[in-house]
């Protein structure tokens, strides 16, 4: 039985001070240390795993006293959250103030000026601006949202061919929301900064998605097509993304399918590319033709695709040798190649019939037609194929489902090029009733070199090639008076414009003249062809 004696307790005749005698470790270990009997290398070892585990015990404690303290969030480079963050590092106002940098002409795909370091207003416009990241295995301090922040960036090699990146960000912050704003902060200012670009991406040989370009947004007025056409690929476009939920009700897969089909250089790739921008999505082009991409390299692209996106097969009718038939192109349908070399007219004239075995796609037409709706297809995103071939594709490749929407593209009429030309001179923003005094038909376009080194009060400022809207109208319908109905390609017509971008009247007056020169050129290049095919 147990009673109380003074603060000891006592089980049966043993109090508790017994057993605080009898069991501590201080006590136990000088016992066993002083033990003539035991051997001397038994008492090292004992020694040595005693201060081994209080020196883990100590690194437990105190590892778990920094991580109470202290909260970091790791940005790797192969992670699209790596961008963002030096995005934002390189405009935070502490980072001026950062002692150890490394230079970078790294973009992070966004307005250079953005990041520059200041001091290159005045370079031409062709040199890369300079901005700084952090240095290598040296750390920032800096303070953000009140809290004690260190920055540090480090190299691990991944792999033989690469060496893998990281940013560690660490905070003294007892709670973890920091880390959420910081992350949400550099992500809401990277796409701020990318609201007016849309983003192209391409497959590389690992079959990963990697940024190729990014763009400026097209405005919807800045496309010419036939009356309806824009409309109802705009409309159409956002009526499909906002329907998400009238597709899941119903069980129908959401996916939406374009095929655009018609003649090298009539704007499908152009109108691609401002729809892209005005629904704020990126675009990912499938090159079904690149060399070493087969069917399960197809599916894993298009399952890594985002919910929202945007991809685009372009010349989809020569991406297949036995699959879909490649037919030669048909009388009559000869296109110059110089019409489609122009900016924003990326429809490229079928070069690709007499492709070499050796460089041949390995995706076949069952793979592709798997991808697109297959079980284990994505969904959400908005599927654009092009082709100047509309009868060498597949049925199967056509069908409702898979390419919803057809939509033919046909050659320049009348109508689109009085478009042309007043969007040409008279763009949005342009003025309204009176002509820009500084211009003239016969005034040189640009200082000449001997203007460069004269005082920048004596240089001629560059002149503004924009009419007023009545006197754009005007010549607008005399040029499209000359141009026949159906036989030039948007892209030829803004490659004409474009000898005359700061001349619209020498343009009107020399069409004529032009027209009747492509005419003759066109007979040549048949004559030409007609020999070659007898012998």
């Amino acid at each position: 039985m147990s009673h109380f004696v003074g603060t000891n307790h006592t089980f049966g005749n043993t109090t508790t001070q017994d057993l605080l005698d009898r069991y501590n470790p201080v006590g136990w270990i000088f016992t066993v240390m002083t033990n003539a009997i035991m051997p001397e290398w038994l008492k090292l070892v004992i020694m040595g795993a005693v201060i081994e585990i209080s020196r883990r015990a100590f690194d437990m404690l105190w590892g778990s006293l920094v991580d109470s303290i202290w909260v970091t969030v790791t940005f790797d480079d192969e992670d699209w959250a790596y961008t963002w963050f030096h995005y934002w590092l390189a405009r935070h106002p502490s980072w001026r103030k950062a002692r150890s940098v490394e230079a970078t002409t790294n973009s992070y795909d966004i307005n250079p000026e953005d990041i520059a370091i200041p001091g290159q207003e005045d370079d031409l416009p062709s040199m890369r601006k300079v901005s700084y990241k952090p240095s290598r295995y040296t750390s920032h301090r800096m303070w953000y949202g009140g809290c004690y922040t260190v920055v540090t960036r480090s190299h691990i090699a991944s792999n033989y061919y690469r060496v893998k990146e990281s940013v560690s960000i660490s905070m003294l912050s007892l709670s973890r929301n920091i880390l959420d704003e910081l992350v949400l902060e550099t992500k809401k200012a990277y796409l701020q900064a990318e609201g007016k670009l849309v983003n192209v991406y391409g497959s590389n040989p690992t079959n990963c998605w990697r940024r190729l370009n990014s763009m400026p947004k097209r405005p919807i007025e800045s496309i010419i097509l036939d009356a309806g056409v824009k409309e109802l690929l705009i409309n159409d476009t956002r009526n499909f993304l906002a329907s998400k939920e009238w597709y899941r009700r119903r069980g129908i897969p959401f996916r939406r399918g374009y095929l655009l089909h018609g003649a090298p250089g009539s704007g499908k790739s152009s109108i691609i590319h401002s729809i892209a921008g005005d629904l704020g999505l990126d675009v990912y082009v499938l090159t079904l033709s690149r060399t070493g991409l087969d069917d399960t390299g197809l599916n894993e692209l298009l399952s890594d695709l985002p919910e929202r996106c945007i991809t685009l097969l372009e010349d989809v009718d020569v991406a297949f040798k036995g699959g879909m038939a490649r037919r030669s192109l048909s009388k009559g349908s000869l296109v110059k190649a110089g019409d489609d070399v122009l900016i924003g007219e990326d429809d490229k004239p079928n070069q690709s019939h007499n492709t070499d075995d050796k460089t041949e796609s390995r995706v076949t037409l069952s793979g592709l037609l798997n991808a697109l709706d297959g079980i284990g297809a994505q969904e959400g995103r908005i599927l654009f194929a092009t082709t100047n071939d509309y009868a060498a594709l597949d049925p199967a490749l056509i069908r409702p489902g898979r390419m919803d929407l057809h939509i033919n593209f046909k050659l320049a009429n009348k109508e689109q090029a009085k478009g042309l030309f007043e969007a040409f001179y008279s763009p949005p923003g342009g003025p309204d009733d009176t002509l820009d005094e500084k211009y003239s038909d016969d005034e040189p376009p640009f200082p000449t070199l001997a203007a460069r080194d004269l005082p920048e009060q004596q240089i001629i400022p560059t002149r503004i090639a924009t009419l007023p809207r009545a006197q754009s109208a005007d010549l607008a319908a005399h040029f499209a008076e000359a141009i026949p109905e159906r036989e030039f390609s948007m892209a030829s017509l803004q490659g004409y414009l474009m000898l005359y971008k700061l001349q619209p009247h020498d343009a009107v007056e020399n069409v004529v003249g032009w027209v009747e020169k492509e005419r003759a050129e066109r007979v040549q290049a048949g004559k030409q062809v007609s020999s070659l095919s007898l012998i």
